[in-house]
């Protein structure tokens, strides 16, 4: 019993006398300087977008318009997106991987150049233009309604890239669809026309049934599944006759993947060195390639009965059965494959271009009996066929005839990849057609040898767009549209010949200057379009349109000529412009100019955006990522989830944009980490310069060791920020943010600093050291982020203190020049020697942390300040490196105090403490022994360092209460 009482009175007593130090603990607190700062520890994202979007963006690009010299332009010419609803995430990131390219060279003193552009004409809008005139609307209505549509759409669409902060001359966007830039691609083509560029002809092309218009190679995508019929078949040789023996009944054997072109055959190819037999079973003889014919199981129980001979072949004739009143050739062709199908090609000059070509030579007319709609005309098969569309009805009706005259051989079903169309993914055809082509022969291998003096992000970009720009040597530029810009010319009544010549094209751009676009398609009187000149014979205006892709390639004459460079600094759009708009661009800017330069000087493309899993995203998988759900928080589950404009931004900088991108919940909530990471890293720096001003700055020789280490790190920082922001590498500058903030500021020098910003005298050259290193790297953070996070950046900027608070409005109206405050010559004598004693110092904390994960352990140790270190150290040198510290050692590792000594303290820490922990360290200045042991002075009630001998406060503190 009595030891009982005995043991709640010393209770008693330990918990009174630990009240009482909570007491004077409080009391000693407000003497401290903790941090003071007005900025939020978590942001209010509406808030700020519209207290600080406004002068982040137009009013910057317009003060950067008027107050950077010309002489320094930066220019960025924008790849138009089309006008055509909603803005999805793949806008998103394009938008703003351009505006943190912006914002980069602003930064850096040069004067952008960022005029937003719309690409308004082309097939889906006016679709939707067709849907709203339910009965067929004439081409004025429908160009009005699209019109509208367009217009519409880029508003909408314009809103929301200005919400994600996209620093643009918004007022002077330009559009295809305008009157300024009709009349300047008009002017192009008349240039085209003048260089004899320009023809018309009637020859095969990429036909869109389901557009009703003819495609170029960059309107094409591939479908790697689609399923064609696999057709082997056989046509009757008229008298066959080889090496002087007669043969009866001999067929050619053929294969084919379009069975729906039967009708328009004209010939039959074969090659002439490949080697041919006839083949028989007693019944059947067939002709075809001798090394294929093993590969064909319905020819297993076929022998070769004969070897044909090129003469023989070339002189043979046959017959279609479809078409019995008819005799057909056969001809030589280089084009002919012995790898694949029989040897035997069948020849449709209307509905192919190795086809074409080949009855070029033979005088074979393009035959090509299919509507515009890809129905068969009443010229297939004295119109058995007319209005049977050739990939449907069409196609199955010529195979039952095929089947009924004895043709078809083997049937079965066959995946391939098939060309389509890119706008509504429906499969296309090749159908002869009279359009008007560009000439590409000589205009190409200037664009080839432009490209490699270009910059290319990432490099197998060029690689790819020459091998497109290789692959054509014409361009189909006539689509059979009514919204687009005219294809300024007349067509002989009579003959239907064209009227297309310089003299000509300037007359009609001088009406349509005066008239505008749309009296083409508004005006009765087809005379008023005649130039006087030619009113002898009577022409009526052509119907036919400009393909899109030669709208936006004109849209080099949008930007200002500059003497000494090339046109544009950077062309930046996603992967697939390889195959549509940098084509088209270069292509057109050589051709017009006659220059031999590319019109711009960097080519960065960036992937497109797929879910969390790698899949697609898409309506109709529900895995679609709306950019504006993410700008509202419309998608966040709970309340510690981040959204808004910096969140977009950041994940777009946190991506390796080179390449294809996932985006999703979890992803976000990553990226919504690292944001809040930085936030928290810059009220930290806010916070402890509450009382700071530039005249309490302390000159760099006079600032503590461990600061100078911290400004030699934040040089490290500032090059490796400015290579990657160099290369475009944004991820990479990301990446540095992120490590720097949590490999160094975090985990080294925040803690280092903390006890000399809260407990030393406010005006110590110790703080006011520490305040002066926080304040270059607060400003080197704001320099580092402000192009991807310029909401964030903002914020910062204008909850500076009052004394600290800049002139100048935006961190980009300071520029890099004020931002990195000249640190790099600060360092610049010793910062290999200040990088290397950084080494020493982590390696030191590194060996330390693991004998405190010890303590914690065996000995119940809560705290390092509950511990001291002693480190042996080998020589002198070593000695007089950690000197330099001082008593900043202890605050780089924690510990309340540190003991360097060049002798064994072995014996003297068994003695001097209950227990003791040992490790070693190597380092370029010498070995070291790191020992731990419980720090024998008692904790003080203001700082919490174990430095107390007697009474509450340390000899420290102390002196900072003394009046």
């Amino acid at each position: 019993m009595k030891a009982h009482i005995e043991q709640r009175l010393l209770t008693s007593r330990i918990g009174l006398r630990f009240l009482s130090q909570q007491a004077n603990a409080k009391k000693y607190s407000n003497s401290l300087c903790l941090p003071k700062t007005n900025f939020p520890i978590r942001s209010n994202e509406r808030e700020n977008e519209q207290k600080y979007t406004k002068e982040i963006t137009d009013d910057l690009y317009t003060w950067q318009q008027k107050s950077i010299p010309l002489s320094k332009s930066f220019i960025l010419l924008d790849g138009p997106p089309y006008a055509n609803g909603r803005l999805h995430i793949g806008h998103a990131l394009n938008k703003i991987l351009k505006d943190m390219v912006n914002r980069w060279k602003l930064l850096n003193g040069h004067q952008i150049r960022y005029v937003p552009g719309w690409d308004c004409h082309g097939l889906p809008i006016e679709l939707k233009a067709v849907q709203q005139n339910v009965q067929q609307g004439s081409p004025s209505q429908i160009r009005q309604t699209a019109k509208e549509f367009a217009e519409n759409a880029m508003d909408d669409q314009m809103n929301l890239f200005r919400r994600l902060g996209v620093m643009a001359d918004w007022s002077s966007r330009y559009t295809t669809m305008s009157h300024e830039y009709q009349i300047a691609e008009l002017q192009v083509f008349r240039t085209l026309v003048e260089k004899g560029m320009i023809f018309r002809q009637f020859k095969p092309v990429y036909w869109s049934p389901s557009s009703r218009s003819a495609l170029a190679e960059s309107e094409i995508e591939y479908n790697d599944n689609h399923v064609s019929s696999s057709l082997y078949f056989s046509f009757p040789v008229n008298s066959f006759t080889n090496n002087g023996k007669h043969y009866d009944n001999v067929k050619a054997l053929v294969w084919t993947t379009t069975p729906w072109t039967i009708p328009s055959n004209l010939a039959l190819a074969f090659h002439p060195d490949v080697e041919y037999g006839i083949f028989s079973n007693g019944e059947q003889k067939y002709i075809a390639a001798k090394n294929l014919v093993p590969s064909f199981q319905f020819l297993e129980d076929f022998e070769e009965v004969g070897t044909c001979t090129y003469e023989s072949i070339r002189s043979l004739t046959y017959q279609n059965p479809l078409i019995p009143e008819k005799v057909f050739p056969f001809l030589p062709a280089e084009y002919v494959s012995d790898t694949t199908g029989t040897g035997i090609v069948h020849v449709a000059p209307g509905h192919g271009i190795d086809d074409y070509l080949l009855g070029l030579e033979h005088s074979l007319s393009p035959f090509s009996p299919v509507d515009d709609n890809g129905a068969y005309t009443k010229d297939a098969l004295d119109g058995s066929l007319d209005g049977l569309n050739v990939l449907n009805e069409g196609g199955k009706k010529v195979l039952e005839l095929m089947e009924a005259n004895g043709m078809v051989v083997q049937l079965t079903p066959y995946k391939h990849r098939y060309p389509y169309d890119w706008r509504n993914r429906k499969p296309l055809i090749l159908r002869a057609t009279a359009q008007w082509f560009i000439t590409l022969k000589s205009v190409k291998d200037k664009a080839i040898e432009a490209l490699q003096s270009v910059k290319m992000i990432p490099v197998n970009g060029m690689s790819r767009l020459c091998g497109f720009l290789n692959s054509r040597p014409e361009w189909c530029i006539s689509r059979q549209r009514s919204w687009g810009l005219p294809i300024p010319v007349l067509y002989e009544k009579l003959s239907g010949k064209p009227l297309l010549t310089p003299t000509s094209i300037s007359y009609i751009i001088g009406k349509m200057e005066v008239k505008g676009v749309d009296a083409w398609f508004n005006d009765n009187d087809d005379t008023n379009w005649t130039p006087p000149e030619y009113r002898n014979k009577e022409y009526v205006r052509g119907k036919e349109t400009l393909d899109v892709w030669f709208d936006s390639g004109s849209g080099f004459t949008t930007v200002p000529f500059r003497k000494d460079k090339p046109l544009v600094d950077l062309c930046l759009e996603g992967s697939d412009q390889h195959r549509g708009w940098f084509q088209s661009l270069i292509l057109i800017y050589l051709a017009v100019t006659d220059l031999k330069n590319s019109p711009f000087m960097t080519l960065f493309t960036h992937g497109f955006v797929f879910d969390e899993k790698g899949m697609k995203q898409s309506k109709s998988l529900g895995n679609v990522t709306d950019p504006e759900d993410i700008l509202d928080g419309n998608n966040i589950t709970s309340k510690k989830q981040l959204y808004g404009i910096d969140l977009l931004r950041l994940w777009v900088g946190s991506c390796d944009s080179t390449n294809d991108i996932n985006l999703g919940p979890n992803l976000l909530n990553q990226v919504g980490e690292s944001l809040k990471k930085w936030r928290l890293t810059c009220r930290f720096c806010l916070g402890n310069l509450y009382d700071f001003s530039l005249t309490d700055g302390v000159a760099y020789n006079q600032l503590h060791r461990i600061d100078q280490v911290a400004v030699a790190k934040t040089v490290e920082f500032q090059n490796e920020v400015q290579d990657n922001y160099e290369s475009l590498a944004f991820n990479k500058v990301v990446q540095s943010i992120l490590q720097y903030m949590n490999s160094f500021l975090s985990s080294t020098y925040f803690d280092s600093i903390k006890d000399r910003l809260y407990s030393d005298d406010p005006n110590s050259l110790s703080r006011r050291s520490a305040q002066t290193t926080l304040y270059k790297i607060l400003l080197t953070i704001i320099w580092s982020f402000s192009p991807i996070v310029p909401l964030l950046s903002q914020e910062v900027w204008r909850s500076f203190p009052k004394a600290l608070q800049p002139s100048y409005s935006t961190p980009f109206h300071a520029g890099a020049e004020f931002l990195l405050q000249d640190i790099q010559a600060l360092v610049k004598q010793e910062r290999g020697l200040l990088m290397e004693e950084y080494q020493l110092l982590q390696k030191i904390k590194y060996s330390f942390n693991l004998l405190l994960q010890e303590a914690r352990s065996q000995h119940g140790i809560r705290s390092p300040l509950e511990t001291e270190a002693v480190l042996g150290i080998e020589n002198e040198g070593l000695q007089n490196v950690l000197k330099k510290y001082g008593n900043d050692l202890s605050l780089i590792l924690g510990a309340s105090n540190v003991h360097v000594h060049t002798s064994d303290t072995t014996d003297e820490s068994k003695m001097s403490s209950s227990w003791a922990l040992q490790n070693n360290a190597q380092s370029n200045f010498g070995k070291l022994q790191i020992k731990m042991k419980p720090v024998q002075l008692t904790k003080c009630l203001r700082c919490w360092m174990h430095t107390v001998s007697e009474g509450e406060i340390c000899q420290r503190c102390n002196g900072v209460l003394s009046p």
